[in-house]
């Protein structure tokens, strides 16, 4: 549930793509704006436009008048199939009136979603597909929103600011009840980031108030809850360079002094914490020339750090109940790209789970069981620079294995950093969705208009970069 975040220069190259689709979406609103108006004025022009029939005087008829009128039926005259006609039209016009006002009444309904990954009922009664997860999603800043198995994507988890920010490495509590995340909100500048808290228990589906808990200038992120629900263990730089800090938290938004866990030369991030207290993160240190090499280290409850991996770009750990998950370097067909493996122990040999040529791919987060792999993969153009990032999923039962991306039916969307929820998942409609590689080669027509490279080649990963 804690993930790496873009460097700020690299921030920057999500901006084009992500300007191409918030133009699209303008235009799109605006044109269902002037649909629905020239609609409503047509009916209302039908509506008004017709005279209501007039109801003639009734007299009494005797039963002489009856006998005197008996014979064949005669067709009514013009002046009568004209008011008959008249009077259908009212009733069609009316009908279609009534029709869109009920369409609009009912997409209006919210969602009763749970926020923990179970099913509800809308006040409609509709069912409604279970969330899988919260991501990252890119439309004007970054915000945190939850998507279900379909892709789609169900509801804003927290409210949204009153400026341009950005929401990230989301960490749900043990209990499905707190969230916790990395924010730019009140900060000077997107880079920076400090943490929010908010609750999961409020009206389901109702976008929660998060909370500010750290409120200095440093830069705090990748936030994990501890199994007792109430301990945060973050990354920060308050002390220099970036190392692993702790707080107790509370929804009101107080938090006791952060306690320094770890001091190494280099940098620590991208947290995962294990029931028992032990926190996975990605080591960043500088070689000789100035080069970032990174490996996965283990802080145990008692202090000790525990070398997991060798690098030399191995990031985004992820605890499992028989190892650790994470993304690491893979070369092949002349090429090198990230992919994600997993280690069962300190030093033991990686076997990769998810291998997808051409796309980097990290953060993994598991859903309670580990049935369910959700991963970013992202797509590299010139210089490495990323251009666009999406959420997929892998079915660790399935024969083979099929990697698919979790798309939005409404329009692709950038996204990043899923934190799964707890489950149990729908597996029919997880896998309804597209085999990711076909669905990435039709956004990526798109991408190619914006000129980026082809993703038939791949790119090499980038080293990492730099965090400050």
């Amino acid at each position: 549930m804690d993930f790496s975040s873009f460097p700020p220069e690299q921030e920057q190259s999500f901006v084009v793509y992500e300007q191409h689709m918030v133009d699209g979406l303008a235009k799109a609103k605006t044109a269902a704006i002037v649909t629905a108006v020239a609609l409503v004025v047509m009916i209302a022009g039908i509506f008004f436009a017709v005279p209501p029939k007039r109801v003639a005087e009734t007299t009494e008829t005797t039963p002489a008048e009856v006998t005197k009128t008996a014979g064949p039926r005669r067709r009514p005259p013009a002046s009568k199939l004209l008011r008959r006609s008249v009077s259908f039209r009212i009733f069609f016009s009316r009908a279609l009136g009534v029709l869109p006002g009920a369409a609009i009444a009912l997409s209006a309904l919210p969602s009763c979603q749970s926020p923990t990954g179970g099913r509800a009922v809308t006040a409609a009664g509709e069912r409604q597909e279970h969330a899988v997860a919260i991501v990252t999603e890119r439309r004007a800043g970054g915000r945190l929103v939850a998507i279900g198995g379909s892709g789609d994507r169900l509801y804003e988890v927290v409210e949204a600011a009153q400026t341009s920010v950005i929401d990230r490495a989301a960490s749900v509590s043990a209990d499905g009840k707190r969230l916790v995340f990395a924010s730019s909100r009140g900060r000077d500048s997107v880079h920076q980031s400090s943490l929010w808290v908010a609750s999961l228990e409020g009206p389901v589906g109702v976008p929660s108030t998060p909370v500010r808990l750290t409120v200095d200038a440093a830069i705090d992120t990748d936030p994990v809850w501890l199994a007792d629900g109430r301990t945060v263990i973050f990354a920060s730089n308050r002390g220099g360079t970036f190392d692993l800090w702790r707080i107790d938290a509370s929804l009101e938004g107080t938090a006791t002094k952060p306690e320094r866990l770890t001091d190494a030369p280099g940098d620590e991030l991208m947290l995962s914490a294990r029931a028992d207290g032990a926190v996975a993160y990605t080591s960043i240190v500088r070689v000789a020339g100035g080069a970032a090499q990174s490996t996965i280290e283990v802080r145990l409850p008692d202090g000790t750090i525990e070398p997991w991996t060798q690098g030399p770009a191995d990031t985004t750990p992820t605890f499992g109940a028989a190892g650790i998950y994470f993304s690491a370097p893979h070369a092949r067909g002349g090429a090198v790209d990230a992919d994600i493996a997993f280690v069962a122990s300190p030093g033991a040999t990686p076997r990769w789970v998810v291998e997808l040529g051409g796309t980097d791919e990290s953060g993994p987060s598991l859903s309670a069981d580990e049935r369910w792999i959700f991963f970013t993969s992202v797509v590299r153009g010139e210089g490495g620079k990323p251009v666009w990032s999406s959420v997929a999923h892998l079915d660790q039962r399935e024969k083979p294995p099929q990697a698919r991306m979790l798309v939005d039916r409404a329009g692709a969307v950038i996204r990043s950093s899923p934190a799964a929820l707890a489950g149990p998942h729908d597996a029919a409609a997880l896998h309804r969705n597209p085999p990711y590689l076909d669905e990435l080669l039709r956004i990526h027509a798109d991408l190619r208009r914006i000129g980026e490279r082809d993703l038939r080649t791949p790119a090499p990963t980038a080293t990492p970069a730099d965090p400050r």
